[in-house]
């Protein structure tokens, strides 16, 4: 038996998902699986938590042991080995456990039983096989180093010396000469592989039985060929025997015919004599090997109809091949050209996209240009009329100011006129006064009118 054995690294966000293959947890979508036979499954590790809680409590142990974790890093190692249909019928259960504990145990001695977080043994699929999971830990440093603890030499040397440990325990398993961890990282890619193996095993079988058929079926015809070759031979000898006596009995007439020593009525007798021997034996012979001569002659037709029939099977089976040839022929072509056709869809709808894209953005750019002509104008007499305002609040800023000014000047006048004055001469004062405010009224609504007229025109 071949080893079939096949790797897979994890890291810490895969767990949780292992685990639910394992345990068969969630939704089942693998129809292999035979549910009424899952209480037959079974774990070499005896620890009661999930295979998710085992491995982040052994990777929190090594973190707190110096051992750098991130995201990324790889935290875990799931093996699959498996044992072929055939070998388990052949076998049983007894043995087959055995067999896993064998390799239970030798990955126990290479990687630390206390790295060995899961083995269990799935007994409800096609093929019995032992899901086994370590946390791969540098046995020098005792630190979480995948790439050390697994890498293309370590796999080489599993393949060579796994075999060589299960011997001791009285299994002849040979290294695997088929697809290894370098091409198989998934464990369903694993067991489609092992069932078209069985499914050609089985198709080898029926044709090694359809061969031993035909070689029973040329082993008797050649017997029967035998037999006739015999019978042909008898009656060869028999013809034989009849021409020699016929050969002798005419020299026999020859002789007394030249010597005239017996008379013509005894040469009749003689050879009437002769004649009717000769029919008699003849006779004879054909009673004898007539039946052999039917015999031999049914069945050299029943050989000629089987070989007929083979032949027309032969010729049937060579004219289905190539008609499936050429429906394969024509299949791969209609395929080829399927993918050339999304292939060319595929870039037609990415040039699309570009040219949409482009057009999109002329259109967009094209937009903003046109509304920037429009509002231009607007923009031009705004900033004008903007600027006029600046320059009349300038202005009325600057006659505020005087205006300030004139009025603490006159708020001076006035205190230094009380002071000075008599109250008659006040009254003129006074007057003056209130003109200089009806002035300033004036001026002021002149000022709010000439501020509205630039709101309107804004």
């Amino acid at each position: 038996m071949e080893l079939a054995w096949n790797t897979q690294k994890n890291k810490m966000s895969d767990v949780k998902g292992k685990e639910m293959e394992q345990e068969r947890k969630g939704k089942i979508s693998n129809p292999d699986i035979d549910l009424e036979r899952t209480n037959l499954n079974f774990d070499f590790v005896d620890d009661k938590r999930t295979l998710y809680q085992r491995v982040k409590s052994r990777v929190d142990d090594l973190k707190e042991s110096g051992s750098r974790v991130q995201k990324n890093s790889v935290v875990m190692y799931s093996n699959v080995i498996t044992v072929p249909q055939s070998e388990f019928k052949h076998w049983g259960v007894e043995k087959t456990n055995k067999y896993f504990q064998a390799c239970y145990e030798f990955f126990c001695n290479e990687f630390g039983a206390e790295n060995v977080v899961s083995a269990k043994v799935h007994y409800d699929e096609t093929a019995p096989h032992m899901h086994l999971h370590f946390v791969p830990v540098n046995k020098e440093n005792g630190r979480l180093q995948a790439r050390v603890v697994m890498n293309r030499e370590k796999i080489n040397y599993i393949h060579d010396k796994l075999p060589d440990f299960l011997l001791d325990y009285d299994f002849y398993v040979t290294r695997g000469k088929g697809k290894t961890v370098q091409n198989i990282e998934d464990i369903h890619e694993y067991k489609k592989v092992m069932d078209i193996i069985d499914q050609q095993k089985s198709r080898l079988d029926e044709l090694v039985q359809e061969m031993d058929k035909t070689a029973a079926n040329v082993i008797q015809e050649k017997r029967q060929l035998r037999n006739l070759r015999e019978i042909n031979s008898t009656l060869y000898d028999v013809l034989s025997v009849v021409k020699t006596e016929v050969a002798d009995s005419k020299q026999e007439y020859m002789k007394s015919r030249m010597d005239n020593i017996v008379a013509k009525d005894e040469i009749t007798t003689v050879a009437n004599k002769i004649l009717n021997s000769n029919k008699v034996m003849f006779s004879e012979s054909l009673k004898v090997d007539g039946n052999l001569v039917r015999q031999l002659v049914d069945l050299v037709k029943d050989l000629y109809d089987r070989f007929k029939e083979i032949y027309n099977k032969q010729v049937e089976l060579f004219k289905e091949n190539r008609e499936l040839r050429k429906e394969n022929k024509l299949l791969k072509t209609e395929l080829n050209q399927k993918k050339n056709l999304d292939r060319d869809l595929d870039n037609e709808v990415k040039e699309r996209a570009e040219v949409i894209t482009t057009v999109a953005k002329m259109d967009m750019e094209k937009t903003i240009r046109e509304r920037m002509s429009e509002h231009e104008d607007k923009y031009e007499a705004l900033y004008k009329d903007y600027h006029g305002l600046c320059q009349a609040y300038v202005g009325f800023k600057k006659e505020n100011k005087g205006l300030k000014e004139q009025v603490k000047f006159l708020e001076k006048r006035v205190d230094i006129i009380l002071r000075h004055f008599a109250k008659e001469d006040l009254q003129a004062v006074l007057k003056s006064v209130n003109r200089i405010e009806q002035n300033a009224i004036k001026n002021k609504q002149q000022s709010r009118e000439r501020d509205e007229g630039y709101g309107r025109s804004m």
